[in-house]
């Protein structure tokens, strides 16, 4: 979903930490304004202390019917099903709208306490950062939503609170002039142009948004089993290993073939990465490109490695049957290589050996354990998962 964002400020990353820095205001909640309208965006930049102007052309996750709260209509039912888990029942009159459901809420949170029509009322600064903060990190809400026209509440123009930055990729930014009155001037905006910044490493994900399996761990050599190279006794564990798949119809080389297609959201990358010899080496440089790696991929990197490994135990039998042979022992995806120096440490996937030991993050070991210990994976892909796999060239 593209959105645009105006400003007298240049960045290149959002953050709530710049709170209050803009336009100042935060009628419809606590969050990162947009709007679906590029002329709005432009009028809101014209209110920002500052003598240029620019509007940010932002693409972010697409509506579904969980991830959003509209201020004059009810939210969706599981969303009241999810907060009520958390805070109990919410009163029927806090539900008939989003802005009443977010202030009643928010009250909740901060220990505020009073009838329902107080609790619904008014609602401090403070509480609209915590139930922010809330209804994204609990409830998996990613926006705040309000009509552009309160008049014509259902042309499909609207304005967006974006509750956390992470998922916001920028597209474009442009310096544009407005007139007297504050209002865009058709044809006056002009690129500017952007820092090209290196990729996220997958570490700051982890340790950001599945902060469980954050830091490095230690395993006795001598009760860990090892994955590295195909001439490795349990080269079968690794997900470069040769385990064909297929999913929604759409066959698949490898498990890390599929975790690489499941990156990318623009039909151009899906394709690409899907059609390569060497998947990752070919995703590395798409996601070098702004604007076609998933703008949520960080929140959701492990869930669908998790996803890519069920589904190989589910359809490679020689993987399951080695995964069960290893009971009993660590299990660790080696990185060691020639000439490494004491000192150098595993990327956040494997380990490196330490003496008699094998240290590192061992993400994907971790994983296997898991699987091995469970039979099953617990994850949760966003509602277009599959969605990604109709862009890929051969099947649209």
């Amino acid at each position: 979903m593209i959105v645009y964002h105006g400003t007298t400020k240049k960045f290149d990353h959002f953050d709530l930490a710049h709170l209050g820095t803009g336009e100042g205001k935060s009628k419809f909640g606590v969050g990162h304004y947009a709007s679906s309208v590029y002329e709005t965006a432009a009028l809101y930049a014209g209110k920002c202390k500052g003598r240029t102007k620019y509007v940010y052309t932002l693409d972010v996750p697409e509506l579904t019917d969980a991830n959003h709260i509209v201020s004059a209509k009810p939210p969706h039912k599981t969303i009241i099903e999810k907060a009520e888990e958390h805070v109990g029942e919410i009163p029927d009159e806090a539900k008939s709208s989003g802005k009443s459901f977010r202030k009643y809420i928010g009250n909740f949170i901060i220990g505020n306490k009073g009838t329902v029509k107080k609790m619904i009322g008014s609602l401090s600064v403070e509480g609209e950062i915590e139930v922010s903060k809330f209804l994204y990190n609990k409830i998996g809400v990613l926006y705040l939503v309000w009509a552009q026209s309160q008049a014509r509440p259902d042309n499909g123009q609207i304005n967006v609170a974006i509750l956390d930055g992470s998922i916001i990729s920028i597209k474009k930014i442009e310096k544009v002039k407005l007139d007297e009155k504050g209002r865009y001037i058709e044809g006056s905006n002009q690129n500017v142009k952007m820092k090209k910044k290196s990729s996220t490493r997958i570490a700051e994900f982890i340790k950001q948004y599945y902060p469980e399996y954050w830091g490095d761990q230690s395993y006795p050599i001598a009760q860990s089993v090892f994955f590295h190279t195909k001439k490795d006794n349990h080269w079968i564990l690794s997900n470069m290993s040769s385990c064909p798949l297929e999913i929604e119809g759409i066959p698949f080389k490898c498990s890390e073939h599929l975790y690489q297609t499941l990156k990318f959201a623009t039909p151009d990358s899906i394709t690409a990465v899907y059609d390569a010899n060497n998947a990752k080496m070919t995703a590395k440089h798409w996601q070098k490109l702004d604007g076609h790696r998933r703008a949520d991929w960080g929140q959701i990197c492990v869930d669908v490695m998790k996803f890519c490994l069920q589904k190989k135990y589910e359809q490679c039998p020689e993987f399951r049957k080695e995964l069960e042979k290893t009971k009993g022992y660590n299990i660790v995806e080696l990185q060691d290589k020639k000439n490494d120096k004491e000192a150098s440490r595993a990327d956040a996937w494997g380990v490196k050996t330490k003496g008699q030991n094998y240290v590192g993050p061992n993400l994907m070991g971790r994983l296997l354990m898991e699987l091995r210990r469970d039979g099953k994976m617990e994850y949760k892909l966003p509602d277009d998962w599959n969605q990604m796999l109709k862009k890929i060239g051969r099947n649209e």
